[in-house]
C-alpha cells in the first residue's frame, strides 16, 4: 500500500500508527495539565492566603479531587509517551533517544509523587490526625504543602526541559520530522530550564508566562504534526534499517 510518505510495508506500518498514538496521548497530557493548573489550582489557590485557599478547596472538594486524579492520569500518559518517543526517535540516535526518554521518565516520577501533596493538603484541612491544632494552623500547614508541591514541580520541570532540549536535537537530526519543529522543541526546553532556574534562584523576579510560551507553541505544533501528518515513513524506515544493520555489525 502506498501513501505520500512512501510504501507502507514491514516496519513502516508500525511507524505511522505509533506517531499518531503518541500525538493523541500528548494532546491528552496537555489538555489535562492545563485544566488542572488553570481551572483547579489556579481557580482555588490564593497565594499567601491560607484561609481563603482552604475555604475554596473545601467548597469545591469534588473539583479539587478531580484535579488530583487528572494529575495522576497525566503522568501515567507522560510515562507512556516517553517510551513511545524513544521508539519513534531511536533511528535518529538510539543513545540520545534513550537519554531523552530517561529524563522524561524522571520528570514523570517526580511530578507523580507530588500528587500526594494535593491530596495530603485536603486531608489536613479535614483535620485528619490534627484535631489538636487550631483551624488556622491546619490551613497554614495545608498551604505550606501546596507551596512545597509547587517548588517540587519547578525542580521537576528542569528534567522535562532537558528532555525537550534533547528531543529537539533528535527531531532536527531525524529528517523524518521537520527540523523547524525540532528547533521549536529545543527552544521550549531552554525556556523551561531558564524559567525553573530563575524561579529557584531569584524568586523575587517574575517573568510571568513568557518563558513557558515557547513550550506551549513547540509542544502544540509537535503534537498536531504527529496526529495530522505523522512521520515520513520512508525516511524513518531507511534510518531504522540502517541502525539495525549497524547494531548487527557491532
Amino acid at each position: 500500500r502506498h501513501t505520500r510518505y512512501g510504501t507502507v510495508t514491514g516496519v513502516q506500518t508500525c511507524a505511522l500508527p505509533i506517531s499518531r498514538i503518541t500525538g493523541l496521548l500528548y494532546f491528552v497530557i496537555m489538555a489535562l495539565a492545563l485544566y488542572a493548573e488553570i481551572k483547579v489550582r489556579g481557580g482555588l489557590i490564593v497565594n499567601g492566603d491560607a484561609a481563603m485557599t482552604a475555604r475554596n478547596i473545601l467548597a469545591a472538594e469534588p473539583l479539587w479531587r478531580l484535579g488530583g486524579g487528572l494529575d495522576v492520569v497525566t503522568y501515567l500518559c507522560d510515562t507512556a509517551v516517553a517510551a513511545l518517543l524513544y521508539r519513534i526517535m531511536a533511528p535518529a540516535g538510539r543513545s540520545l533517544a534513550l537519554v531523552a526518554a530517561t529524563f522524561r521518565v524522571v520528570y514523570s516520577a517526580m511530578a507523580g509523587v507530588l500528587c500526594i501533596f494535593s491530596f495530603g493538603a485536603l486531608g489536613i484541612l479535614h483535620g485528619h490526625g490534627l484535631d489538636a491544632l487550631a483551624p488556622a494552623q491546619q490551613q497554614a500547614m495545608a498551604l505550606s504543602l501546596l507551596n512545597l508541591r509547587e517548588t517540587g514541580f519547578v525542580v521537576a520541570l528542569v528534567f522535562f526541559g532537558v528532555h525537550l532540549l534533547l528531543l529537539g536535537v533528535l527531531v532536527m537530526e531525524s529528517r523524518f520530522l521537520p527540523g523547524l519543529i525540532g528547533a521549536l522543541l529545543f527552544l521550549a526546553g531552554c525556556g523551561y530550564i531558564v524559567n525553573s532556574v530563575a524561579d529557584l534562584l531569584f524568586p523575587e523576579v517574575s517573568f510571568g508566562p513568557w518563558l513557558l510560551l515557547p513550550g506551549l507553541v513547540g509542544e502544540g505544533i509537535f503534537t498536531l504534526w504527529l496526529i495530522v501528518v505523522g512521520l515520513n515513513a520512508k525516511v524513518w524506515n531507511e534510518r531504522h534499517e540502517r541502525t539495525a544493520a549497524d547494531r548487527a555489525a557491532a
